[in-house]
């Protein structure tokens, strides 16, 4: 009588997915180098998520300075810069620092992680501060 080994195939089969899903996953979160050039002296438009998918627009100084302006108009001030983990980490006047990953989605927009959870899609960057345009 031949054993049914096919519940351990399927099982080796998922978790070899999972690996293969937490190593692409790994291979698009972008590296301190990366973010560096990535935001320095760039205008990104992007979807907050925290503040129900509403647009935003927000420039990143090269010298670690921000401004950003809400859907509703409002512009506020903050600070950035790129920790030794290789995160973003954002300062907004008054508030705590939050560090969160950027990764790639292969579309060639990139989502903000903090923790798992995404709080803004960036969908466009453009070089300058272009705020007021």
């Amino acid at each position: 009588m031949q054993k049914n080994h096919s519940p351990r195939i399927v099982l080796a089969a998922a978790a070899v997915a999972g690996l293969v899903s937490l190593s692409a996953s790994a291979a698009d979160r972008l590296n301190a180098a990366q973010l560096k050039d990535m935001f320095s002296d760039k205008t990104v438009s992007a979807i907050n998520h925290n503040d129900g998918d509403k647009p935003q627009a927000t420039y990143f100084s090269a010298d670690g300075k921000m401004i950003q302006k809400t859907a509703s108009g409002e512009k506020k001030q903050g600070s950035w810069r790129v920790d030794g983990k290789g995160q973003q980490c954002i300062t907004w006047s008054g508030a705590d620092e939050i560090c969160s990953v950027v990764v790639s989605r292969g579309d060639g927009t990139y989502q903000r992680l903090v923790g798992d959870k995404a709080t803004v899609t960036i969908q466009k960057m453009r070089k300058g501060n272009l705020l007021d345009e």
